[in-house]
């Protein structure tokens, strides 16, 4: 299925990007989607629909990947292993 979306709207990005920008700042808190679609000055929905259209992934998605990204980083400057006992 090829999912067709409309352009995001010029006003919209510096929003989008302050969202994005609270995500890479706040991740290791607690976000959800009221608070970051808060953030952008958006409904939820609306956020959603553009972030991922902008981005080419969902909010929740780039925060999970921030988070994985910020915990690899840490493994490698402690120069940790993940292994079983």
């Amino acid at each position: 299925m090829v999912r067709v979306t409309r352009p995001v709207a010029v006003e919209l990005l510096s929003h989008l990007r302050r969202a994005r920008d609270h995500i890479d700042r706040h991740h290791a808190e607690a976000l959800d989607l009221d608070r970051l679609a808060r953030v952008a000055g958006v409904s939820k929905f609306h956020f959603v629909r553009s972030f991922e259209a902008t981005y080419g992934e969902t909010p929740i998605r780039y925060l999970t990947r921030r988070r994985i990204e910020r915990a690899q980083d840490l493994l490698r400057l402690a120069n940790l292993t993940v292994a079983p006992r």
